[in-house]
């Protein structure tokens, strides 16, 4: 069992990025030598370019300009939905 979640869990993750990561992935997991350390290595550096994106996005809109107040209705949606995202992302683990 866990020998087949060894390898279905990082073209899982790959698939999740992108389909050109999840392509380069499969070529990786295709090699003969240390492929599951390359592919691990080559999803944490993923990883690390999409948080580094994500701040830099975060801190961009906050120090844009908007003028608009959220009223507390509306941030309750947010948060519903945005758990119901991350639920559904977190899910396909399990």
């Amino acid at each position: 069992m866990f020998e087949i979640l060894s390898k279905i869990i990082p073209l899982d993750l790959a698939s999740t990025l992108s389909p050109g990561i999840f392509a380069l992935t499969i070529i990786l997991l295709g090699n003969k030598s240390y492929s599951m350390l390359r592919t691990l290595s080559m999803f944490f550096g993923t990883l690390l370019v999409g948080v580094g994106i994500a701040l830099l996005g975060y801190f961009l809109g906050q120090a844009a300009p908007t003028g608009i107040k959220q009223n507390i209705t509306s941030s309750v949606v947010d948060i519903i939905l945005g758990s119901f995202f991350i639920i559904f992302g977190i899910k396909p683990f399990f």
